[in-house]
């Protein structure tokens, strides 16, 4: 959810440590579920513009055992 609301331009979190019952209490959830995380999806103040600045996946993403790069363009998936 966090990656697709992202595509649309909506920023996310996920919040650990709630108040069991005030979420219970706000959301009708029954006591037999136990409401860890919850994830808020709202828009950001200041829009990002242009890409972020991020190591390519050659540099960090490795197939079957460290030292085997991944190399994205002999890719078949």
């Amino acid at each position: 959810m966090q990656l697709a609301a992202w595509n649309f331009g909506v920023a996310s979190r996920v919040y650990t440590g709630v108040n069991d019952e005030s979420i219970r209490g706000d959301f009708n959830i029954p006591r037999e579920m136990n409401p860890s995380i919850v994830a808020g999806f709202g828009y950001p103040v200041k829009r990002i513009v242009g890409r972020k600045n991020r190591k390519p996946l050659s540099e960090i993403v490795f197939l079957g055992k460290y030292g085997n790069r991944f190399d994205p363009q002999s890719f078949n998936a």
